[in-house]
């Protein structure tokens, strides 16, 4: 594959939103636009102290090549979605940068309405996801969302990398809902328990307020405040923990290497990077466990 021919390609096709791309094809295109990117803020960096008409006609120029390069990457990813079997309207997910590159990671599929390759199991039962009129599949988020309900705390069993994919999606989307609420409700705790504390308050609208007085009351609320946050995130971290461990017993690997949830960063890059590679086929350290079917 020629990689410079085939970024080229991509930018022939930047108001194509009906084609298909490859997996290969596709990265190699993100790398390259990200290499684009850099390069333009490079240059809009070293251009910054130039003065007058000449910023503001630079600044035009970036804007647009920053506009046509939004364009490619979008009919990038739209066609990418294609090649997974997807509708185009997944392409929302970027909203959320993670989901959307977990959602390019899934191999490419060719089916047709007589043999859907989608299926996800629902409480121990396969479920054949339906597709539309296009030829994409439809269902599978709620789908997804039913099979991570019924395995909230499942922490036997294994899980192929589909149904791991798209459970893992669908708690992303609680988990932003979820941790949004929850910073609302600590939030109004803190500001209850900052007002609880008249004194504080008090001191707080005085021009002399000495930072020594305050700051021992700050640091005893945050305290509790981190305590609360610990108990509050219980419920979105302990299934993702059992989803990480499920797909580490298909892989083969130790469940231990879950724990690395708890390092953040490089730990949870590494986890993300062992738990997308693909299944073994052989069961010989957990022969106990039976495989789902494979999405």
């Amino acid at each position: 594959m020629n990689i410079w021919e085939n970024y080229i390609n991509s930018w022939k096709n930047i108001f194509n939103y009906k084609g298909k791309v490859g997996c290969k094809e596709y990265w190699w295109d993100i790398f390259c636009i990200s290499l684009i990117n850099l390069i333009i803020f490079l240059l809009r960096t070293s251009l910054f102290n130039l003065g007058g008409t000449v910023v503001t006609i630079v600044n035009i120029v970036f804007w647009i090549i920053n506009l046509l390069v939004f364009l490619q990457y979008l009919s990038l990813s739209v066609r990418r979605l294609h090649s997974a079997n997807l509708a185009s309207h997944y392409q929302w997910f970027m909203l959320i940068p993670v989901i959307i590159f977990f959602i390019h990671c899934l191999p490419d599929n060719e089916i047709n309405k007589d043999t859907p390759c989608y299926t996800m199991l629902d409480n121990g039962e396969r479920i054949s996801l339906q597709l539309n009129k296009k030829g994409y599949v439809t269902g599978i988020v709620p789908n997804a969302f039913k099979y991570m309900l019924h395995n909230l705390f499942n922490f036997k069993g294994k899980v192929n990398r589909g149904n791991y994919l798209w459970a893992w999606i669908s708690w992303k989307l609680v988990s932003v809902i979820y941790e949004f609420l929850s910073a609302v409700v600590v939030t109004c705790i803190f500001l209850g328990m900052l007002q609880s504390h008249g004194q504080l308050g008090q001191m707080a609208m005085e021009a002399y307020m000495m930072p020594s007085l305050v700051m021992p009351v700050i640091i005893h609320l945050f305290r509790e405040i981190v305590i609360i946050c610990l108990f509050i995130n219980i419920p979105v971290w302990v299934p993702k923990l059992a989803l990480k461990i499920r797909r580490l017993r298909e892989q083969e690997i130790s469940p231990w290497w879950g724990l690395l949830i708890l390092i953040r960063t490089v730990g949870q890059l590494v986890l993300m990077i062992v738990t997308l590679m693909p299944s073994k086929n052989s069961d010989s350290e957990f022969p106990s466990y039976e495989k789902e079917k494979t999405v």
